[in-house]
């Protein structure tokens, strides 16, 4: 799952794309945004947050009842784009 998420965000604002799992498993730190061929965003939002007034915005929710299920859980779809055959995940050293 996290290769699809990985894939999936590149491009974005929040590009890990440059993220792997050998990374991981060093233990290397890793800041996003993280595009492929770069070193990381030490920290993304050091001096201000993406607002006009540079101030973080925190949305209230309030926690809904689940949805009771009568069936098995629907496959998550990724969209057509980066709809990818279904396989095991990649053994990790």
């Amino acid at each position: 799952m996290f290769e699809e998420l990985r894939l999936a965000s590149q491009g974005g604002l929040a590009d890990y794309s440059g993220i792997d799992y050998a990374m991981l498993d060093r233990g290397e730190a890793a800041y996003w945004p993280y595009p492929a061929g770069s070193t990381g965003t030490p920290r993304l939002f050091l001096d201000s947050f993406a607002h006009a007034d540079g101030r973080a915005v925190f949305t209230p929710v309030t926690p809904r009842r689940r949805a009771s299920s009568s069936g098995p859980a629907p496959r998550p779809r990724t969209g057509p784009a980066l709809d990818v055959p279904e396989r095991t995940a990649p053994e990790r050293q």
